[in-house]
């Protein structure tokens, strides 16, 4: 029987796009948008984009492990935050439970609807160096997607806070 740890940690990812905060929330919001982003298959992705709602895809990694992905929306302020909490199992095991936050901010003075957007996420995770690989990859990913409609070009950074 394998040790159950706990480690706590806050991991902050930010991003910059050259899309006004409307435009970068919407590709949260919209399943196809969102299936392109986090690289899973649109037939895959479960959405109920509202609070209470909840998120699910699964899917079987290169190695052949199986991991699965429900998170339930805590809090939904239109165009500016999500809030949801979310767990990870691999295989049959539970290997992390996460609250996350997205903030979506205009990067100027500008009426919001003309400006870049800067759109940092934070989460407390039982998982920090994991979880912080697997979200700046799935945030890459979005920054790529010329597929959303988008166009993001990526100048990012990111960083983990142990201890939150």
């Amino acid at each position: 029987m394998s040790e159950r740890s706990v480690q706590h940690a806050t991991i902050v990812i930010e991003r910059r796009y050259p899309a006004s905060p409307e435009r970068t929330f919407a590709a949260w919001a919209d399943v196809a948008a969102k299936a392109r982003w986090m690289g899973v298959s649109e037939g895959a992705l479960e959405l109920d984009f509202r609070v209470g709602g909840e998120e699910r895809h699964r899917g079987t990694l290169p190695d052949g492990h199986v991991y699965a992905y429900q998170a339930v929306y805590q809090d939904i302020v239109r165009p500016r935050r999500i809030l949801y909490t979310y767990e990870m199992h691999l295989d049959d095991s539970r290997i992390s439970i996460s609250l996350a936050t997205v903030e979506f901010t205009p990067e100027h003075d500008e009426p919001a609807s003309s400006s870049p957007s800067r759109a940092p996420s934070s989460m407390a995770t039982s998982r920090p160096p994991a979880a912080r690989r697997a979200w700046a990859a799935c945030w890459t990913r979005w920054a790529r997607s010329s597929s959303s409609g988008i166009g993001w070009a990526d100048s990012s950074s990111s960083q983990a806070k142990p201890g939150g």
